[in-house]
């Protein structure tokens, strides 16, 4: 009891960074959870009706029971970060004709993808007008733009999207100023300013996270965030984010992030989110919702989709507002 004693204040206060990688996957936790607790239920019952009750508390039922509370632990630990982690999307039921909407999206197309500028369907779409793409090259952002006819472009250069790719920008409007504000090995957060007739001047800030599998890019991902978080709190214009955050709504790093981003609201279609990334081949029991579009707290939210695309181990994130 003293082990769980312990377990619980260290993810609760100090939030050790396996803890938090754990509750990144509360939808499948707690399903495996709740399969644990029915098959253990049904063994125990099956073995204390065949041998006794003294014989299952003799052999087998210290390390039964000290397992059953590993699992209540780490379900109840899951349960209890992911409780208000995602606001419900308000989502406007009259679409006014006179409003001029804005789609915005972000994909990560895989480093070692070839072929995404030609099998594109969904990005190809001429409607999207401001597009993201992390894991991307030069050339690949060039093809793309001059396919969709959206003359304007941003790339970062630092190799630190993945394997020695940057994080882009196609663009429908001009674009007035980019930089990058944070770099760090494979993660990067670079602000674009944009400029149109139709909906007036806003930010965008492009993100590719670290990954949070191990202590080092744990802390590095806190400091990312807080660098992100103080420049959107800064900003007097409408403000996006957009991109890969390598961690799901159910991490206190983004539970933060969202709470403290004054200036944006998470676009989540329900609250437990399709997943964007499939990245093992399990399918939908371990993939993930890592992949966001952040929008300024003023716009009005027409539609999230969620996309299809089968060459990348991620899926595209498009949302359509009004500012």
């Amino acid at each position: 009891m003293l082990v769980i004693v312990v377990l619980v204040t260290l993810g609760l206060l100090i939030r050790w960074w396996p803890l938090e990688f754990i509750v990144s996957y509360t939808p499948q936790l707690l399903v495996l959870l709740w399969v644990y607790l029915m098959v253990y239920a049904v063994l125990a019952t099956w073995y204390m009706f065949v041998n006794g009750a003294k014989i299952y508390k003799e052999r087998v039922g210290i390390f039964s029971t000290a397992t059953l509370f590993v699992a209540i632990f780490v379900g109840v630990y899951a349960l209890a970060h992911s409780l208000n982690a995602v606001a419900a999307l308000d989502i406007q039921d009259e679409l006014s004709l006179s409003s001029e909407r804005l789609t915005v999206g972000t994909f990560n197309k895989l480093y070692k993808s070839t072929n995404f500028v030609e099998d594109s369907n969904l990005i190809t779409a001429s409607r999207i007008d401001v597009f993201s793409l992390q894991e991307v090259k030069e050339a690949e952002i060039k093809l793309l733009s001059d396919r969709v006819n959206h003359p304007y472009t941003y790339l970062t250069d630092c190799d630190c999207s993945a394997d020695d790719t940057e994080v882009g920008l196609i663009s429908r409007y001009p674009i007035i100023n980019a930089q990058t504000i944070y770099e760090h090995e494979n993660a990067v957060i670079a602000r674009t300013l944009i400029s149109s007739e139709e909906h007036g001047d806003f930010v965008v800030y492009l993100v590719h996270m670290h990954v949070p599998y191990e202590s080092s890019s744990y802390n590095l991902r806190k400091r990312a965030f807080k660098t992100l978080t103080d420049a959107a709190n800064n900003e007097t214009l409408p403000t996006f984010a957009v991109g890969d955050f390598n961690t799901t709504v159910f991490s206190p790093d983004m539970q933060n992030f969202s709470s403290n981003a004054d200036t944006m609201i998470n676009v989540v279609s329900r609250s437990w989110p399709r997943c964007s990334w499939f990245g093992t081949k399990l399918g939908e029991l371990a993939c993930a919702r890592i992949d966001y579009v952040f929008a300024p707290v003023e716009s009005n939210i027409y539609s999230m989709e969620i996309g299809e695309q089968d060459f990348s181990d991620h899926r595209s994130v498009i949302v359509e507002v009004s500012l």
